[in-house]
């Protein structure tokens, strides 16, 4: 019986994971290979210059240093990830050519772009001042292509760090760190955002469980001037530090069908605050086209543009968000109490139009937080650059000019490298605050990754985990962990499919012996769950399998009656 057992337990487990690591190639460090990132994955070719494995997925090795010029994935998905184990994040640095200057981004996006568990840069860290910076780290220019961002740290870049350029389908960005988004010295005010989705039309974006510190303009960008939707967005968990906000928050443009903004903690956000003299700033809160007694552009953290005949009204969720104002810029925006620009620390999160659309829920929007929040380790806030922003030219400041030629290095924020963003920078907070019990659930509000415990508890939870939204298309194949379990007598299995083909999903008991077969058919793409009645079965551990393609997985369930 024994040996019987081990057999089964190697036929589900270890050949599967043989047959999946078949699409696998392992890619050289620079030192070892004497390679750019770009060249390996470009060299993965057959003679006719086609790809060796559509179904391929790169592996970069932990600790491993890698460098890379632009790499363009055209006609295929191009899928990257750290290699299993323990061990640093692989750093992949932007290179700086011969000529002193870098490409337009890392990645460029042509049909699918997956990464997991990367440190990106989008400078050569470590042999560059911070005075240099890429343009973007990953640029979407093919229509209708998609992008999935998984445990990945981006940091530096002049304009944005993930930027779509073109119609984009999908965008699905998870439990990553953002940082250094902006560059002053190299740009202006109005750029260092986070994810700017320009003017385009996205079908969904899906964003959870993040942080974002020191940008300049807004962490999400979506411009209204193309009078195209961003048809659904999902905003959760996530978490903003130190954000200047040179146009604001969460410009959102046109929005249709979802639009959810739910248990984000932001702290120190909207650092210029709200001052209808800085005329530089209001352009692009016009979207909303709400004005306030001054005539001037009202300057809201989340903006979009109301329902009109190109767009119907979008389904509005917006609550449980928390904000904290730190002693330092308190002070900063007091200090202004008395001049024109008086009353810059009144926050506005909402425009006229989407508080209308909430109605009685809009006062559970966004909460302060009375006692300010403080972060187990992040870095100053940047109250410097507030008051070199408001500094009349003539004394070295901006005059609140978007660019200027003439700003000092010792104003800007404190920047960090890989490092820190992986082995210092902790966003938990005090378990006593407010916000540590203010999200749906009562789980705390804000990235979970620095709580996780919570996390894990919250991920069991079917009230308040999320699964891929509705309309997504993963990339790649997975067989989910029943739930319930145990459980008496049915469970749900789920499944996700990255492409169309025949799906076997099948039960056997511990003998390997198979006991039902649940799906046995062509599949479409997608999410998909399956009910397994189990009245007639006695109490035990029972195994379910799935196969389709070249992909192979099996769990092991309980029955208790």
């Amino acid at each position: 019986m024994r040996t019987l057992v081990i057999i089964i337990f190697a036929a589900v487990f270890i050949i599967p994971c043989a047959m999946f690591g078949q699409n696998e190639l392992t890619l050289e460090p620079f030192i070892t290979s004497n390679k750019y990132l770009d060249d390996q994955i470009r060299g993965d070719t057959t003679a006719t210059g086609q790809r060796v494995n559509p179904a391929r997925v790169y592996v970069l090795k932990r600790n491993g240093l890698y460098f890379s010029r632009a790499v363009q994935n055209t006609g295929y998905a191009l899928r990257i990830r750290a290699a299993y184990g323990t061990g640093a994040k692989p750093i992949v640095n932007a290179f700086r050519t011969g000529a002193g200057t870098y490409a337009a981004q890392i990645f460029q996006v042509d049909t699918l772009l997956w990464l997991k568990n990367l440190s990106l840069n989008g400078w050569d860290e470590g042999g560059e001042a911070f005075s240099v910076y890429q343009s973007r780290i990953i640029n979407v220019n093919r229509l209708g292509s998609s992008v999935y961002v998984d445990s990945c740290t981006l940091n530096g870049s002049t304009a944005t760090l993930i930027q779509t350029s073109v119609a984009t389908r999908y965008v699905r960005v998870t439990n990553s760190v953002f940082a250094n988004a902006g560059n002053v010295r190299a740009n202006n005010l109005g750029n260092g955002r986070a994810i700017d989705f320009r003017n385009v039309s996205i079908d969904s974006a899906y964003i959870e469980n993040n942080s974002f510190f020191n940008m300049s303009d807004r962490v999400f960008r979506h411009f209204g001037a193309g009078q195209v939707p961003l048809r659904n967005i999902v905003i959760n968990h996530n978490t903003v530090f130190n954000e200047l906000a040179e146009h604001g928050g969460m410009g959102l443009g046109m929005v249709g069908g979802v639009v959810r903004i739910t248990n984000n903690l932001l702290v120190d956000n909207f650092i210029f605050g709200n001052d209808s003299t800085a005329t530089e700033r209001l352009g692009e809160f016009g979207d909303t086209g709400e004005r306030g007694p001054s005539g001037a552009y009202r300057m809201t953290l989340v903006g979009t543009i109301p329902a009109n005949d190109t767009i119907a009204a979008a389904n509005y969720s917006i609550k449980n968000n928390f904000y904290s104002v730190s002693p330092s810029l308190q002070a900063f925006y007091d200090s202004r109490n008395g001049l024109s620009d008086a009353g810059i620390g009144n926050l506005i999160p909402l425009t006229w139009y989407i508080n209308k659309q909430l109605g009685a829920d809009s006062v559970n929007a966004f909460t302060k937080v009375t006692t300010p929040v403080v972060f187990t380790k992040a870095l100053p806030t940047a109250v410097s650059m507030a008051e070199w922003f408001y500094k009349p030219i003539a004394e070295g400041g901006s005059g609140k000019i978007k660019q200027n030629a003439t700003f000092d290095p010792k104003y800007d924020w404190e920047r960090k490298e890989t490092l820190f963003l992986t082995d210092t920078l902790n966003f938990a907070y005090p378990t006593s605050s407010a916000a540590y019990t203010g999200g749906a659930g009562g789980y705390p509000v804000g990235d979970l990754n620095w709580f996780p415990t919570r996390k894990a508890q919250w991920q069991a939870d079917p009230a308040t985990s999320v699964n891929v939204p509705d309309g997504a298309i993963p990339v790649e194949f997975a067989l989910h962990q029943n739930y319930p379990n145990p459980f008496n007598p049915t469970t749900t299995i789920s499944f996700l499919l990255p492409q169309s083909g025949n799906v076997v999903l099948k039960v056997v008991n511990m003998l390997g012996q198979e006991v039902t077969t649940l799906v046995n058919e062509k599949r479409d793409a997608g999410t998909h769950s399956v009910t397994f009645d189990a009245s007639s079965l006695t109490s035990g551990v029972y195994f379910y399998t799935l196969t389709s393609q070249n992909f192979v997985a099996a769990r092991k369930m309980l029955l208790i009656k």
